[in-house]
């Protein structure tokens, strides 16, 4: 069992820390962070502006939208499928950890978005580039 496995079984465990006790104080982050997907049209069409987004599970998001591009690579053969960067603007230290210095993939800069954190779609972009990417800005609500 990998150390990063092992840290998230520990980590489980504090998902409903009361305010006054933050264990993982010195990993909480608070920035941007990025993760790339790849949707078909049908689900592309549930995001709208305005709507907001509980996530359920951990995320894992990376520091850097380079590496969260390499998670959105559409195979040319598949019409339906759609290049997605999801934008994380994340607002509180209680909602995401910065695992960079304990991950097995530290050039990835992974950030975990905690589970229950709820974000707005704030913005949906399309590029008309070759990559045909879409963004979806999502700011965290507090």
């Amino acid at each position: 069992m990998s150390d990063v496995l092992r840290f998230l079984q520990f980590l489980s465990g504090y998902f409903y820390c009361s305010n006054k006790y933050w264990p993982l104080e010195t990993l909480s982050y608070i920035g941007t962070s990025y993760r790339g997907m790849i949707i078909n049209n049908d689900n592309f069409q549930q995001y709208k502006i305005g709507k907001q987004i509980l996530i359920k599970t951990l995320l894992s998001t990376s520091k850097h939208i380079r590496i969260a591009s390499q998670f959105c690579k559409i195979n040319k053969k598949t019409n339906d499928q759609l290049n997605v960067i999801c934008v994380y603007e994340i607002c509180t230290s209680k909602s995401a950890l910065d695992i960079e210095d304990i991950s097995e993939f530290p050039d990835d800069q992974e950030v975990l978005i905690l589970p229950y954190s709820r974000f707005e779609i704030i913005d949906i972009q399309y590029t008309r580039s070759d990559t045909s990417r879409i963004e979806i800005r999502l700011k965290q609500c507090e």
